[in-house]
């Protein structure tokens, strides 16, 4: 848990400071310590929305999604998907 927070205070760090991309691999690092951890997909997603990488941020969902559907047969939480939305308008 401990490993988490810090890895979602540094990302978060990354994106404040405006280094989107080191923001990604830490989150994509993130997803290997825990890749049920939605928070660091929603992350990741709003990154590359940001880098301008929508296709990227779109797989990222689709990911999600099916990680959440065959581990516990849920969607991804509003929040997310709210994330998702703004990326096809």
């Amino acid at each position: 848990k401990k490993t988490i927070q810090h890895i979602l205070h540094l990302g978060t760090h990354y994106e404040d400071t405006g280094h989107f991309e080191k923001a990604v691999g830490c989150y994509n690092k993130g997803l290997q310590v825990d890749n049920l951890y939605e928070t660091f997909y929603g992350r990741l997603m709003a990154c590359h929305q940001k880098l301008g990488q929508r296709t990227e941020a779109v797989r990222v969902y689709i990911s999600l999604k099916k990680t959440l559907l065959t581990a516990f047969g849920i969607e991804p939480s509003p929040k997310t998907q709210a994330i998702y939305t703004s990326l096809l308008s």
